[in-house]
């Protein structure tokens, strides 16, 4: 089955009983709101979650321009991609080592840095049907009163989005063997 941006908000709009589009640029009042509030809404959603369609893994390349000020000693450029870093590969060994994400940077006091993230995925055919009825729902959401002055359809739009949420999570956990993440602080010590 193909999904497109179209089929997706025509989803978002028939949640809230909204006249359909042929397309978001068509010119409609629904295509206009459709695209102004697609985009917010697709990254919204895919920072929400650690959806297994859009993770990446990536070695990152030092930033040789880095001068240490204080507290980490490296700074590593994100992917232009990257809209939320998951972890670094030592995090799977058990290691409890600093790092903070500082504007599109990862830093650290380690020399080199692999992380895995979740990636800005924009082709819909590569969405999860669980990511479109998620995104869809919270584009209903954002949709409801600028389209129907409804507040309550929209807060019944946000409810269902929180609901979709937590099924997707299920969903994606029992896609592979859970991660074992070593979190005690007793425990990191003795390793």
């Amino acid at each position: 089955m193909s999904v497109s941006v179209t089929s997706i908000c025509n989803l978002a709009l028939a949640r809230i009983r909204a006249g359909r589009i042929a397309s978001i640029s068509d010119g409609s009042n629904e295509a206009d709101l459709c695209g102004l509030f697609y985009d917010p809404a697709r990254l919204a959603t895919l920072e929400a979650h650690p959806w297994n369609f859009a993770i990446k893994r990536v070695a990152l390349a030092e930033d040789a321009t880095y001068t240490l000020i204080f507290e980490y000693d490296n700074r590593f450029p994100l992917p232009a991609d990257c809209l939320r870093v998951i972890c670094p590969d030592w995090e799977y060994l058990g290691w409890n080592l600093p790092w903070r994400v500082e504007g599109r940077f990862f830093m650290t006091n380690e020399a080199t840095a692999k992380i895995e993230y979740i990636a800005d995925i924009e082709d819909p055919n590569q969405f999860s049907p669980t990511f479109v009825d998620c995104l869809s729902e919270r584009l209903a959401a954002e949709l409801a009163v600028p389209l129907t002055e409804s507040t309550a359809k929209e807060e019944t739009s946000w409810r269902k989005y929180v609901d979709k949420l937590r099924e997707a999570r299920h969903s994606d956990a029992v896609q592979g063997k859970p991660r074992d993440w070593i979190v005690d602080a007793w425990t990191n010590a003795r390793i």
